[in-house]
Order: structure tokens, then C-alpha cells, then sequence
């Protein structure tokens, strides 16, 4: 109605923080239309140091144990934060990034946490990797930060979350924190 008026819209949405507020022109997720599907042969590995990451994550850790407990957290499939914002296509492309190159390394424990409107299930291509799990639905994502050393996201609320715990948040897309 207001657009065929010539109107300018603005969107106002809860902010992560309790009494906070977004105002944008466009809406959380207005670029998530599921009816649009971004093709993807998956990430290919030939950029990525894991040797690195490994490093990294054994330096802001604060666990001095020999196996590292990371958390991913996991996003809506759709959400445009993903698509435009990181370098993966979507969640099963951060899914398979994690598992070839980050769970192969046999030092860490991985819980994969599901966002609660989508549910990721372990497939069958990533079975022989012993160190993955998913989160029990009926844990909380306190319960999850605890057992968790650092936590892996690609711009999930989760990662601001955990910053606000002091948990180390390795972020592999662009976010406002």
C-alpha cells in the first residue's frame, strides 16, 4: 500500500540485545526469497590453510587440554546474511567447508548446533568422522557454550552471543560485531 502512495518504508525489528532495535529500509532478510537458489559445487579447499586455523584456535582458546571443544553454530539455509555476506552459498556449503577441511583435524571435537527452525542431520558422507556431533535439541545454548572451547559461526546472533560470554568466535562471514 504504501509503495502504490509513493511512501518510503522502514522496518523495525527487536535488535540482538534485550531492549534494542533495528531500523532499516529493506527488513532482516529481505534478500532470502527460498523460491531463489543459489547453485554450488561446494567449497573447494585450495585457499584455506587448516594448519592455520588449527593455530588459531589453540591460541584464543582457553583450553590447555590436547583436544579442543568447537562449537558451529548453524543459520537458517536461507537467511541473506549467508548469501551476501560470507563466502559460502548456504549451510550444507559451510557444513561440508567444516567437515573437510576443520573436522579432519583429529584434535578437535565439533558439536554442530542447529538453528531452531532447520535441523541438520549427520550424513552419511561424514560418518568416518568420529569427531562430530550434533547438539541434543534439549540442551540450551548456555549448556552448549559451556561444554564449547571456541565457537565457529558464519554470522550467526550465536557468535555475538558468545562474545558476550567471553567464549572465543571464529566468524567466517562479514558481521556487525
Amino acid at each position: 500500500i504504501s509503495r502504490s502512495r509513493g511512501l518510503n518504508n522502514l522496518f523495525w525489528e527487536n535488535g540482538l540485545l534485550p531492549n534494542s532495535l533495528f531500523i532499516n529500509k529493506s527488513g532482516v532478510n529481505a534478500l532470502s526469497d527460498p523460491e531463489i537458489n543459489i547453485a554450488s559445487e561446494g567449497y573447494e579447499g585450495d585457499v584455506f590453510d587448516n594448519k592455520g586455523i588449527k593455530d588459531l584456535i589453540n591460541i584464543i582458546s582457553n583450553n590447555n587440554n590436547k583436544k579442543q571443544n568447537i562449537l558451529v553454530t548453524l543459520q537458517v539455509d536461507n537467511d541473506s546474511n549467508i548469501k551476501i555476506f560470507s563466502p559460502f552459498f548456504g549451510v550444507n556449503d559451510f557444513i561440508y567447508f567444516i567437515c573437510t577441511e576443520i573436522a579432519i583435524i583429529s584434535d578437535f571435537n565439533i558439536r554442530f548446533r542447529n538453528h531452531p527452525k532447520n535441523k541438520f542431520i549427520i550424513l552419511k558422507n561424514y560418518k568416518y568422522l568420529r569427531n562430530i556431533s550434533v547438539s541434543d535439541n534439549n540442551n540450551s545454548l548456555n549448556q552448549d557454550f559451556n561444554w564449547s572451547d571456541v565457537v565457529i559461526t558464519i554470522n550467526s546472533t550465536t557468535g555475538l552471543e558468545s562474545i558476550l560470554k567471553n567464549k572465543p568466535c571464529i566468524s567466517f562471514g562479514s558481521s556487525y560485531y
